[in-house]
């Protein structure tokens, strides 16, 4: 499909020129953060849909230049990289949300619920109203759910393949999350 064309066609920019992937970037974001300004908004954006590459740092160690500056943007994320959740997890604008797997070390995954980190956790069922002891929010609602609460598991629906799943990443049983 066009959307799969368009991805294989970015990640062979990122691979073959990193530099001036993260120039387009980077001159994207400016574009959009004067946009913002100059119409009294904010903006949040989602700078990994497929990857979980770290752009901030990309962007500041290749272009010596912080994206985090620009004004007026929020970006967010997930991640199954838990140092890459404490890294930015005081930053004002930049949410990573850390992702539970099935294959996830449920004592990691409550050290960052413990500081206040949020934990993404895809359910086949209902969501519970706890999980591992912290309170599970509608991740599903708005993306804006990350960014107004800290510590919480962000339950999200499963959806297209994950309704199928039979790895554990879509949870059915609870029973191995609530001791």
């Amino acid at each position: 499909s066009n959307v799969i064309h368009a991805r294989q066609n970015r990640t062979e920019f990122f691979m073959k020129d990193k530099k001036d992937f993260l120039t387009m970037l980077k001159n994207e974001l400016i574009k959009i953060s004067k946009k913002a300004v100059f119409n009294g908004e904010k903006i949040a954006i989602r700078l990994n849909g497929t990857s979980d590459l770290d752009f901030v740092g990309l962007i500041k160690y290749h272009l010596n230049f912080n994206i985090l500056d620009l004004p007026n943007l929020i970006y967010y994320d997930y991640t199954k990289i838990y140092g890459k959740a404490l890294k930015y997890k005081d930053c004002e604008n930049y949410f990573v949300t850390l992702s539970l797997a099935e294959n996830s070390d449920l004592d990691v995954i409550k050290k960052a619920l413990n500081q206040g980190i949020n934990v993404s956790a895809v359910f086949k069922n209902e969501m519970p109203g706890s999980l591992l002891g912290f309170p599970v929010i509608d991740g599903d609602k708005t993306d804006i759910e990350m960014i107004n609460n800290k510590g919480v598991i962000l339950g999200l629906k499963a959806k297209g393949k994950a309704k199928k799943d039979l790895t554990g990443f879509a949870i059915t049983d609870l029973t191995k999350y609530n001791f």
